[in-house]
């Protein structure tokens, strides 16, 4: 009974919201999925909004408006149709638009009009996958510097906003603008990092008279942007807790250099400030201007270029006077003389630059001399300040602050903060829950229930300019950790992170690793390694007969982990992986990885068997023989699979999602729910697959908003069942490749 109710809740998602959804388009975004993520294929953005009186009076009371910068009570939201044009045909999607930006420079006239800067929240459909995304007036942003510049950012992994040209239309006035997606989970997922807690500079009373204009400075810490992640369990949101107390109380000490939650200095923050001298990124250095996404594996944070008004050109050597404190850039960053960068010579490799061009043409509507000339100068320009800098920061005077107490430092600075907070009625100050007039301590060892923890998030986040909460608590860790293993192989550089209720045994003579589980939410991560030729065992808790016996258990845990065994940005080169059992979301989950498998074998996993993300693999065998969930889920990646074989799978045995591409030769799939599943701009290559007792032998879908339809190509393909595609969607039968 409840396999028929699963499959019924499946067949009519399937049908009734992908239908809606594809009627979008005229024409079948499977077919297109190259074509319609290249930016290159945008002819126009057309944007109507119905009620153009009110939007263009909303437009008059903002030019008329006696303040310096745009009002944010004129930010008003207004209802509007987004029309895409591409190359091969049109999509039309409903949304929401409104003012961007905090001055007036984000208005101009364009054929006599007014046109502005705006914001999008698209209710459905999405554009290049952004959901909520920004159309910039061109001047804002220093035009092409943007764009290059964010490009140049990606080159040197730091985590970066999708931007490029684009010809918009908004009420029939055409201009050209630069795009740029939101920091939201699309983001993340297309800098290929999890999704995670996502802070910004709190600007909450900056541009408002609500707070005297001397202690605004004061009162702008950090707050979170992607509040809804921070809901979806109690172990998200005690991530989030600990991350925001971090963050909040380094804000508050006001010390430039940033420190981790481990309060060892950050590496990623100094390249960020390097790489923002010598983009003459100064804006984003403020720190109301910034953007950070706390990254819950590596429990570090990593900073989001945003908004930095670059300009790819020599730097002001003046900025860089040792003698003037005020006006130093490199003292107020904080560098020392002992700091390396890690941009070498990079624009000196012809092929890094040839590819990065090719970039950059991708990314403007026309390529030519103009553009070329701009592209040739920029490189030049920064490959000189990057030497400057060096240069610089080898006559600093300053070594690095080795004996600096930050425990200490920080606490004071919470200190000076709270007495300053004081003296507004307007600033609240958050570091314990206040329900129905009864203090709670934020901590897991007093949960909080669901709804105190919305309250909660929402106080932090109001937009309101009355009652400010910001959240700073004692400098303190809101999750009590189990006690956590590390262990090292020195001869092979492996390295270990486990939970004490993991059994690990290493024979490294025949290079064998032997795992247990003791306990049902025990896990254990490998991670930033080179395993060559090694065997994994892992022996996990499971009873499929009684899975009761395993506790409610979330999604992910306290340090943002799904799997049991985890291998996380890993090299990996003729491994081989057993498994039995494992009582976690992911039996096995592995995490920007890239290399080859010679063999995985899963068997009596609780959920999902495999899950495999942001990689690109090639696996000689893989066998699965009961999963509670999926028996092999990949995303986000690049596979090739020689031989699978799938059996018991309660769900899908293969499901293929997030713009993932996989070849399969020799698939064997029995008694599942739903044997191969490829959805969300995926495309699948099956050769020779034999599918037997199996209701729906392979089903080809739209399923989340921020991507498209999905191909699946089919040669010498046997199965009795069902073959389902939604009208986005593509299966092609016996096609040769």
């Amino acid at each position: 009974m409840r396999k028929k109710f699963l499959l019924l809740i499946y067949l009519l998602g399937l049908y009734l919201f992908p239908q809606s959804a594809s009627a979008n388009c005229n024409f079948k975004t499977g077919n297109y999925i190259n074509h319609i993520n290249n930016p290159k294929s945008i002819e126009l953005i057309d944007i109507k909004i119905p009620n153009s009186k009110a939007y263009n009076l909303n437009m008059i009371k903002i030019l008329l408006s006696e303040s310096i910068n745009i009002p944010p009570i004129l930010r008003k939201k207004f209802s509007a149709i987004i029309k895409v044009k591409y190359s091969f045909g049109n999509c039309e999607y409903k949304g929401k638009i409104w003012q961007n930006g905090d001055w007036r420079d984000h208005i101009k006239y364009n054929n006599g009009l007014p046109v502005r800067s705006l914001n999008v929240r698209l209710n459905e459909g999405n554009i290049i996958n952004a959901i909520k995304f920004k159309l910039l007036l061109p001047e804002t942003r220093n035009g092409y510097n943007e764009i290059l510049g964010v490009l140049i950012a990606k080159r040197f992994g730091i985590i970066s906003p999708e931007t490029f040209q684009v010809p918009v239309s908004v009420n029939n006035n055409k201009i050209i603008m630069i795009f740029q997606e939101d920091s939201q989970k699309e983001m993340l997922e297309r800098n290929k990092r999890r999704e995670g807690p996502i802070f910004e500079g709190d600007e909450r009373g900056f541009w408002s008279n609500d707070i005297d204009k001397d202690m605004v400075p004061d009162f702008n810490l950090a707050k979170i942007i992607n509040k809804n992640w921070s809901l979806t369990g109690e172990n998200a949101f005690y991530i989030t807790l600990n991350a925001y107390s971090h963050i909040n109380n380094h804000l508050a000490y006001k010390i430039t250099p940033f420190y981790d939650m481990n309060l060892e200095r950050s590496a990623l923050m100094d390249d960020f400030h390097f790489f923002l001298l010598a983009m003459n990124g100064f804006h984003a250095s403020v720190e109301h201007n910034r953007k950070y996404f706390y990254n819950t594996v590596d429990k570090k944070f990593e900073p989001i270029y945003y908004d930095g008004d670059l300009k790819l050109e020599k730097l002001n050597e003046e900025y860089l006077l040792l003698d003037e404190w005020e006006n130093n850039y490199l003292k107020n960053l904080g560098f020392y003389k002992e700091y390396k960068s890690p941009y070498k010579n990079e624009f000196l490799d012809n092929d890094f630059v040839k590819n990065l061009e090719n970039e950059f043409k991708d990314k403007v509507i026309s390529y030519g001399k103009k553009e070329k000339k701009f592209f040739n100068n920029s490189i030049k320009s920064v490959h000189e300040n990057i030497i400057l800098l060096k240069n610089s920061i080898k006559s600093l005077n300053k070594s690095i602050l080795d004996n600096l107490d930050i425990t200490r430092q920080i606490k004071q600075g919470r200190i000076s903060f709270l007495k300053k907070a004081k003296n507004s009625d307007k600033v609240l100050i958050l570091d314990a829950f206040n329900q129905n007039n009864i203090d709670k301590d934020l901590s897991k060892t007093n949960p909080i229930n669901n709804r105190e923890r919305e309250i909660f998030i929402k106080k932090l986040t109001n937009s309101s300019n009355q009652n400010r909460y910001l959240f700073l608590p004692e400098f303190k860790n809101f999750i009590n950790n189990r006690e956590l293993i590390s262990k090292e192989i020195n001869s092979d550089n492996i390295y270990f992170l486990y939970s004490n209720d993991i059994d690990l045994n290493i024979d490294q003579k025949n290079k064998e690793i032997f795992i247990k589980q003791l306990s049902s939410n025990a896990w254990i991560l490998i991670k930033g390694v080179s395993l060559d030729g090694w065997q994994i065992n892992f022996n996990g808790i499971f009873d499929q007969f009684n899975k009761e016996s395993i506790s409610n258990q979330e999604r992910i845990n306290l340090h943002g982990l799904t799997g049991c065994l985890n291998i996380y940005d890993s090299y990996l080169k003729n491994i081989s992986i057993e498994i039995d059992g494992g009582s976690c979301e992911d039996s096995l989950n592995v995490v920007n990885s890239s290399g080859s498998i010679k063999k995985i074998n899963v068997k009596n996993a609780f959920q999902d068997g495999i899950d495999i993300d942001f990689s690109k693999l090639t696996i000689d065998h893989i066998k699965v023989n009961y999963a509670g969930n999926d028996c092999l889920d990949v995303s986000a990646g690049d596979y090739k699979i020689e031989y699978s074989e799938f059996s018991n799978c309660r769900d899908k045995s293969l499901s293929v999602g997030e713009k993932s591409t996989i070849n399969l030769n020799n698939t064997f799939i029995n008694d599942s729910e739903i044997g191969i599943a490829v959805k969300d701009y995926s495309i699948i290559n099956i050769r020779n697959a034999n599918i037997k007792d199996t209701k729906i032998c392979i089903s080809a879908f739209q399923k989340k908003q921020e991507f498209g339809g999905s191909k699946a190509k089919l040669n010498n393909f046997v199965c009795d069942g069902e073959f389902i595609s939604d009208n986005n969607s593509i299966i092609n039968y016996n096609n040769e490749f």
